[in-house]
């Protein structure tokens, strides 16, 4: 175990000799005391010893500061002389004595010295020093979650520092490596943390299907200006891609969100294809024919309105 040096601020008393023959010549012996006869009853000398009572005010306080709760490393010199600093600071401000341990697992030992008000401030002092300590953590993530977790121009990452304090580094897409790190209190990058990996639980449950539905009927599932698939895609929180124009042929559509949410989008869509298709049976009735779609509900209600 590694000990850093003491950081002291206690000042030692030292202790008054004396010399035994002028004790005895100031404070000579007490005469034996004397039976007392007349009353019968024989008391016998006693000797009574006064004990000096030595009351101190000094106290000893120990107490560890586990090494996830530290920032502290073997090879980070810097920081070890950081924290000395830190220590000595508060021995000079509570006046105790600080003695800092470190264990091979990078656990640390404290033993603080002194009267009891000061050194409960000179705790409280370097228990706090930690938890505004500013430290990185890093969570690994696939590289396909990077971009969810960044968000368009950055906005779901900006969002996460905003709410927690903390700072995000996540790595550019030219760069292969997984490893985004999170800097700020202890407090801070928990909650980021947190965050962050309920964000990549749900992308872990991501799912997609894929359905086939005549090309004929994607114009009227995706309305103009893609306002149909728009509400689709924002009742049912999914995303749903239709083949371009320039797929001749093509109808194959993918939907793509979170399991249960895939599942009943699938279903509505399904429901509206089917009736898309029995509207293929109907004879052209000219340009008063209109398709209406009602997102706004679970099942997607297809109707065929004949206007005169």
């Amino acid at each position: 175990m590694k000990s850093v040096p003491v950081v002291s601020n206690l000042t030692s008393t030292g202790v008054v000799g004396y010399n035994s023959n002028s004790y005895t010549i100031m404070f000579p012996a007490l005469p034996a005391l004397k039976t007392l006869g007349n009353i019968g009853i024989k008391r016998q000398s006693a000797v009574f010893e006064k004990r000096s009572i030595v009351r101190t005010s000094t106290i000893n306080e120990v107490f560890t500061i586990t090494a996830e709760n530290h920032n502290l490393d073997e090879c980070k010199q810097y920081e070890e002389e950081k924290s000395k600093d830190v220590y000595r600071k508060i021995a000079t401000e509570t006046n105790v004595e600080i003695e800092v341990s470190i264990s091979k697992n990078m656990n640390l030992t404290f033993l603080v010295r002194g009267k009891k008000v000061n050194v409960d401030q000179a705790k409280d002092k370097i228990i706090a020093s930690f938890q505004t300590q500013q430290i990185t953590r890093t969570i690994n993530v696939a590289k396909e979650h990077h971009g969810k977790l960044m968000g368009k121009k950055g906005v779901v990452r900006k969002n996460i520092e905003i709410r927690t304090g903390s700072r995000i580094h996540i790595p550019s897409i030219k760069n292969t490596s997984e490893i985004i790190n999170v800097t700020g209190t202890r407090n801070s990058t928990s909650k980021a943390i947190k965050e962050l990996e309920e964000i990549i639980l749900k992308l872990k449950n991501i799912s997609e299907k894929e359905i086939l539905i005549d090309q004929r009927h994607h114009g009227a599932m995706i309305g103009v200006k893609g306002i149909k698939v728009k509400q689709f895609q924002e009742t049912f929180n999914v995303k749903i891609t239709f083949p371009s124009l320039d797929e001749a042929k093509n109808n194959l559509v993918k939907i793509r969100g979170l399991k249960d949410d895939v599942d009943k989008a699938f279903q509505s869509i399904s429901e509206l294809a089917k009736a898309l298709d029995e509207s293929l049976k109907f004879p052209k009735l000219g340009a008063g024919n209109k398709v209406v779609i009602n997102a706004s509900k679970s099942n997607v209600a297809f109707k065929r309105r004949l206007l005169l």
